[in-house]
């Protein structure tokens, strides 16, 4: 029973390790211009009741540094509140120079006041990820959706409320965790 336990505990721990919160996250760059209201830094503050807006500057995009590159699991987006050009598609590149992108994906984001929407970038290697509005959500305009050729008025923005990214350990540090959780089953048998 004693060993049941054990490996069941070093089960918790290995789940918990298996994505670890990127905390030293910055805003690079971004479309639009620099405003008290809807600052780019606002999607990173931790504060569900800001959000970035990309303010009509078309193409609508932002750019997120980290402290060093890791190798990105889930990213989550949270959708502000309110009647603004909500991020209804994001493309998803990553880079480890600033420079060079790669396009990892295209994803789908839920519109709904305050919904998150998580999405897996499979472990590429990123010191920098790229998130470009693709398509965005009209709440008082026709069409509702619209993309950068199709926004009735001619001008195409994007808002989200906040953004979080995970990382994913490195093989050395499961390989540690697998250590000791046979050390302990050796240990208890």
């Amino acid at each position: 029973m004693k060993t049941l336990c054990a490996v069941l505990a070093l089960v918790a721990l290995a789940s918990a390790a298996v994505a670890a919160p990127i905390t030293t996250v910055s805003v690079d760059s971004f479309s639009g211009r620099l405003s008290t209201t809807w600052d780019a830094p606002k999607s990173i503050d931790g504060d569900t009741a800001t959000f970035w807006y990309s303010g009509l500057a078309a193409p609508a995009w932002i750019v997120y540094a980290f402290d060093q590159a890791y190798e990105i699991g889930d990213v989550s987006i949270t959708m502000d509140s309110g009647n603004y050009r909500k991020l209804s598609i994001a493309g998803v590149s990553v880079s480890t120079d600033n420079v060079n992108f790669t396009h990892v994906a295209d994803f789908p984001i839920t519109i709904t006041d305050g919904a998150v929407t998580t999405f897996n970038l499979g472990g590429a290697e990123a010191q920098y990820v790229r998130i470009d509005g693709l398509e965005a959500f009209y709440n008082n305009w026709s069409p509702k959706y619209a993309t950068l050729t199709t926004a009735s008025d001619g001008k195409f923005a994007v808002s989200f409320a906040e953004i979080t990214f995970d990382a994913i350990p490195e093989p050395a540090t499961l390989g540690l965790l697998a250590l000791g959780a046979a050390a302990l089953i050796r240990r208890r048998r």
